[in-house]
């Protein structure tokens, strides 16, 4: 029998990765570029 029939393609788990990086870098960025004083950036961490 096959056990693999409900696990996602490699491809698939290959872009979720991508996306959830390139969002927490995204988030990161504009963190760096907010007008806010530090200790309300960190908070926001």
């Amino acid at each position: 029998m096959n056990n693999f029939i409900n696990r996602p393609t490699s491809a698939f788990i290959a872009a979720s990765w991508v996306a959830l990086l390139a969002g927490a870098v995204g988030f990161m960025i504009g963190l760096w570029n907010a007008n806010m004083p530090l200790h309300e950036k960190a908070t926001i961490l």
